[in-house]
């Protein structure tokens, strides 16, 4: 049980990521650090600096199921979208 919450926690932290990431289309450094301020609001026990959420994100956005595949998580197609934004 303690497992399944640990994921249901870490997907909450993915999707908060990518809502941000979609709100404010950050490209340079600063912007990158105003996604992890607003994301440490969230998630006040992870201090993740910008670079590392910005790795997180692109990490995210290039994985390689495709999109019409049903067993790929819906998080991984949200970060696809905002990709191409």
């Amino acid at each position: 049980m303690q497992e399944k919450k640990k994921e249901n926690y870490q997907v909450a932290k993915i999707e908060s990521l990518i809502e941000i990431v979609d709100e404010i289309l950050p490209v340079m450094t600063t912007e990158w650090d105003t996604v992890a301020e607003r994301h440490y609001t969230f998630f006040l026990e992870f201090s993740s600096t910008g670079e590392s959420l910005k790795q997180k994100f692109n990490s995210i956005a290039k994985r390689s199921s495709p999109l019409g595949d049903p067993h790929c998580p819906p998080y991984v197609r949200k970060a696809k979208a905002a990709k191409k934004k």
